[in-house]
């Protein structure tokens, strides 16, 4: 692997931290776009830092000659912005930007990482990529804009060695705070912080029934498996990364236990959102509280057999 080189975007947020850096490990030349100079990587021998924004076409195009590999992780995804602007600029006009770059540039591969949000609720069976997907969702700006940018990235299978990723949800056992909702205070601080006790998902797997099953994964065994997609993964397929099928209620449990702190000990009703949402008239009222107004959060069961069939996909940590 020494004489493969990486691009990488997004490279200094949750997942791609430990990407460039397990990349790093393993012998390969990373190219990191990142806005800002200074980084966790500057002084990494094999990691370049390429300063530049997701919308700056001759930059990405310049960066991208010569690379094996790319994978695309930037995304925007602040939930307190209430405006659609940013969402409509990175996930869907970045993602244009980076893969039409990519034309007759050589690369072998890019890993796009969707998310698995994408996909409709379950049910109590675990289902696979051949789950129904939501076609629109437009009271969520991040995850219309990402269903829209799944599209582009679909018809540009035609030209580029495309791959779809899915990671469910992601856990950082090191740093439970990497999941903070961003730029969080008001209301949203005291609902993670008071209520949900700083744990990922906290607030939300408080909602409802208490056997509602999500998956996760944690994110070194998610960061392997993007990597083995990016080397023996088919072009033009698309792959469920997922660990753990569980209930919200065990996944509070252990969360808990980990942290040494016990969450708000009573459900949380779906009513009681769609009531406090009524509020917004008269108050400000965090995006979070209307997300979950409109579209109450439902079972998530979901199958990876397929990535661990082709991929050699195999989740070891668990909460």
């Amino acid at each position: 692997m020494n004489q493969k080189t990486v691009f990488v975007t997004g490279g200094t947020g949750k997942i791609g931290r430990y990407l460039v850096a397990r990349l790093a490990s393993l012998g390969f030349r990373v190219k990191v776009l990142s806005r800002k100079k200074d980084s966790p990587w500057s002084k990494t021998g094999n990691v370049q830092i390429i300063q530049g924004d997701i919308l700056d076409e001759n930059t990405i195009k310049k960066a991208v000659k010569g690379c094996d590999y790319l994978f695309h992780l930037a995304v925007y995804q602040n939930i307190n912005d209430k405006k659609n602007d940013l969402f409509q600029r990175v996930n869907i006009e970045g993602t244009k930007i980076i893969l039409n770059s990519l034309i007759n540039s050589g690369v072998k591969k890019v890993v796009y990482v969707s998310t698995a949000m994408v996909f409709e609720p379950t049910g109590k069976l675990a289902r696979n990529e051949e789950w129904t997907q939501k076609t629109s969702c437009p009271n969520d700006n991040y995850l219309q804009t990402k269903i829209e940018a799944l599209a582009f990235v679909r018809d540009m299978k035609k030209f580029l060695p495309i791959l779809v990723v899915y990671p469910t949800a992601v856990i950082d056992l090191k740093d439970f705070s990497s999941s903070t909702p961003t730029l969080s205070k008001g209301w949203q601080k005291l609902l993670w912080e008071k209520i949900g006790k700083g744990i990922p998902g906290g607030i939300v797997n408080l909602i409802g029934p208490k056997d509602r099953i999500f998956n996760y994964i944690v994110v070194e065994d998610l960061v392997e498996s993007m990597i083995q997609a990016a080397i023996v993964g088919q072009a033009g397929e698309e792959y469920i990364l997922g660990g753990e099928n569980i209930s919200v209620e065990n996944y509070l449990r252990l969360a808990s236990q980990r942290v040494n702190k016990r969450v708000f000990p009573i459900r949380l009703p779906f009513c009681l959102f769609k009531i406090i949402s009524q509020l917004k008239r008269f108050i400000s009222l965090p995006p979070i509280i209307n997300l979950i107004a409109q579209a109450p959060p439902k079972d998530m069961c979901l199958s990876s057999d397929k990535a661990r069939k082709f991929l050699k996909h195999n989740p070891k940590l668990k909460l």
